[in-house]
């Protein structure tokens, strides 16, 4: 639980490299994953559920989950300056209690440098804003929760 705190407040090294004045690009992230080169250091909006784990976050979408054979496994970070206030709180009020939460978001994603985070993530998505924070339910985001891993793999979390 330490590790997830640090994390949420340390970033990757390289938040916040990259801005941008208008809105970003909203992007369906399974696009993002299929296409990653595209979208190397840029800022988009996107959605997804992100998952605190043991020692990072994982970020991915429902429809196109990480798995032993589809190792689009991507760390989520949030950055330091993340906002508005009310939504990051209740973030982090979530992530206390291990749940996790179907967010809409703009950040910086990368594909390059990796792998990222303790669980070496393929890559990685640095969330500046935060326009949605929804709690997930258990269950809804289509497995058994007890058994995920922080990169959205299942059967490696024990």
């Amino acid at each position: 639980m330490i590790g997830i705190v640090l994390l949420l407040t340390g970033g990757l090294g390289i938040a916040g490299q990259a801005s941008s004045q208008t809105a970003p690009e909203f992007v369906n992230f399974c696009e993002v994953v299929k296409s990653p080169e595209r979208f190397e250091n840029r800022v988009i909006a996107t959605k997804g559920i992100l998952l605190p784990g043991e020692h990072s976050l994982g970020f991915y979408d429902p429809a196109c989950k990480p798995t032993e054979t589809n190792k689009i496994s991507t760390q989520g970070v949030l950055d330091s300056a993340i906002g508005p206030k009310q939504l990051a709180d209740k973030l982090r009020k979530l992530f206390r209690k291990q749940i996790p939460a179907e967010v809409k978001a703009e950040g910086v994603f990368h594909s390059e440098g990796g792998p990222f985070g303790a669980d070496v993530a393929r890559f990685g998505f640095v969330v500046q804003h935060l326009t949605s924070v929804q709690k997930l339910a258990k269950g809804q985001a289509g497995k058994d929760d007890s058994n995920w891993s922080a990169d959205g793999t299942e059967g490696l979390r024990h």
